[in-house]
């Protein structure tokens, strides 16, 4: 709550490189998901960098798992995503084109 009203900045759980990793895949896109919210502090980042008529959805804890865990159980082996780039903790997908889909 005091990041919300400016008497101190939001935390943030990312690495320096994890950060730059975020902005750099996230420059120019129109949708971004982001799963684990924490502060908002990364979220700051996508929205800086994303399209400016882009939408992204941020989403916090997922029902009663954490973040990491909902993301190792549901999406690391769903074959619609491709892993983008990882660093450090950070894992960065990409949802992959669907058979006939248009560009």
């Amino acid at each position: 709550m005091r990041y919300l009203v400016g008497s101190e900045p939001a935390h943030t759980q990312t690495t320096v490189a994890e950060r730059a990793a975020l902005a750099r895949d996230a420059a120019g896109r129109k949708r971004l998901v982001e799963i684990g919210v924490y502060e908002g502090f990364t979220t700051a980042i996508l929205a800086r960098a994303m399209a400016p008529d882009a939408v992204l959805h941020a989403m916090g804890w997922v029902a009663e798992l954490g973040s990491f865990r909902f993301f190792e159980e549901n999406i690391r082996q769903d074959s619609r995503f491709e892993i983008v780039e990882q660093v450090d903790s950070l894992s960065i997908l990409r949802r992959q084109a669907s058979p006939g889909a248009l560009p």
